[in-house]
């Protein structure tokens, strides 16, 4: 696939189930990127149906975790319309703050 795209870092916050206009289970997973030259980029991240329940269930702040997915334009569903990268994998590397 060209429009494919892998990311891996670490979790801002702790990711919420949320639920479309249609709907479906989503939620939004913010990442922190770290770059060679110190720089950080937190990227915002849609994650769909079970992958967004094991997330938000595995998931929490200062987890590390692997994606794959696609950049996507606009979502129609969502309730804001922006640029998001539209997640079907999240692997999780290493639990660094478990949820209770």
């Amino acid at each position: 696939m060209l429009n494919q795209v892998a990311l891996s870092g670490t979790v801002v916050k702790d990711p919420k189930l949320k639920f479309t206009l249609d709907k479906e289970e989503f939620c939004i997973l913010t990442l922190e990127l770290s770059s060679r030259d110190g720089e950080h980029e937190q990227f915002d991240m849609v994650v769909w149906g079970e992958v967004a329940k094991e997330t938000v269930e595995r998931c929490g702040e200062g987890s590390i975790v692997a994606t794959r997915g696609r950049v996507v334009n606009c979502i129609s569903n969502l309730p804001e319309k922006r640029m998001y990268l539209s997640i079907d994998r999240v692997t999780h590397i290493k639990l660094e703050a478990p949820k209770n």
